[in-house]
């Protein structure tokens, strides 16, 4: 390689018994003496890629040090910003979901929101914004997309209580999928803050239901018409006299805020 555009080559060194030992003396020198961008161009004509490895830092380096240099304040205001989006993003797709499910259902359904919820009573009632003005009734079906809530019980003009189907007052005639078991469905008593289950019970010791069999409403006594998923099986065991299976439910009952009320059929 030709050094000339970097450094001007010493003078020649007069003749003696020392000049071999000052000639290597010299080129010492002018090893050190070369600029260092002429060591990074030696290193560059040897390596191809380390143009663009050093392309690429300095890249990410400015990105990098945009971003660095946004104060605290800034900062907070931007993952504020982005929390925003996700809620919106959320709120979007749960309106998709619900908006969807009313036009594929095979029932009238009127949407209502959760308004209010006492901590005391959680997993027994909720208050939602309907009430005999959108034509709701007591005993009407409460549900999700996913599946059952429970049903309406006291009703007044503008809004309604909804007994959930994790009281144990509320009982609900079910069927099991892939099976002629049927059985009355109710709701577990719930100690602390633990997540409330079913109990799927008056089913025949031979029921040997398994794991993950749905449960659905089977339309007998009238108040939940059949079709409605309320859970799935956890275990099955058999009693005294019946068998009986612990179920989850399908919606997730803490977690509520819009549902719909089943008013009739289509």
């Amino acid at each position: 390689m030709n050094l000339s555009f970097c450094v001007r080559w010493p003078q020649p060194i007069a003749s003696g018994a020392n000049n071999g030992g000052h000639r290597k003396a010299e080129t010492g020198k002018l090893v050190r003496r070369l600029p260092v961008s002429c060591r990074v161009a030696n290193r560059q004509s040897a390596n191809p890629m380390s143009r663009t490895n050093i392309i690429a830092l300095l890249i990410f380096g400015a990105i990098l040090g945009y971003f660095l240099s946004f104060g605290p304040e800034t900062t907070q205001k931007l993952r504020a910003t982005n929390k925003g989006l996700r809620d919106v993003e959320h709120e979007v797709n749960r309106l998709r979901h619900a908006l969807n499910y009313r036009e594929r259902s095979m029932f009238k359904l009127v949407a209502a929101e959760v308004i209010a919820r006492d901590s005391s009573s959680w997993w027994r009632t909720l208050t939602i914004n309907r009430g005999k003005r959108d034509a709701i009734e007591t005993d009407m079906p409460v549900v999700t997309d996913v599946g059952l809530v429970g049903k309406t019980t006291t009703v007044s003009d503008t809004i309604s209580v909804v007994l959930l189907i994790s009281d144990e007052n509320c009982r609900v005639a079910a069927s099991v999928e892939g099976s002629r078991e049927q059985g009355i469905v109710s709701g577990e008593r719930v100690t602390g803050g633990l997540t409330p289950l079913l109990d799927l019970n008056f089913l025949s010791k031979q029921a040997d239901l398994k794991p993950g069999q749905k449960v659905y409403t089977s339309g007998v006594g009238g108040v939940f018409p059949s079709g409605l998923l309320i859970g799935a099986v956890k275990i099955f065991r058999v009693r005294e006299l019946d068998g009986q299976a612990q179920l989850t439910p399908a919606v997730e009952l803490s977690h509520l805020e819009d549902v719909f009320v089943v008013t009739g059929r289509r």
